[in-house]
C-alpha cells in the first residue's frame, strides 16, 4: 500500500495512520511470533489507533486493510 504513513513511531499509546486514498479500513496488530495482540477494528474517524495500556514495550506489525489490499507495517511500542 504505497502512500501507507504510520506515526509516531516508536509510540507510546497511540498510532496515527495516513491512508493513501479515502474510504473505510480496519487495523490489528500482531506481535513478531503472529499473535493477534489487538483484534481487527474499523479505523477511527481521527485515523488514530490506541495501543493497550496492557501491550508491552517490544516490536509489533500493524495490519493495515482497505479494500482488497493489505500492507504491514513494523512499529516499536516504548
Amino acid at each position: 500500500m504505497p502512500g501507507l504513513t504510520v506515526s509516531p513511531n516508536p509510540a507510546t499509546d497511540r498510532i496515527a495512520v495516513g491512508l493513501p486514498q479515502a474510504g473505510a479500513a480496519t487495523v490489528a496488530l500482531r506481535d513478531l511470533t503472529g499473535r493477534l495482540v489487538l483484534a481487527p477494528a474499523a479505523l477511527a474517524a481521527d485515523q488514530q489507533v490506541r495501543l493497550p495500556n496492557s501491550l508491552a514495550t517490544g516490536t509489533y506489525l500493524l495490519e493495515v486493510h482497505q479494500g482488497s489490499v493489505t500492507a504491514v507495517r513494523r512499529i516499536q511500542k516504548n
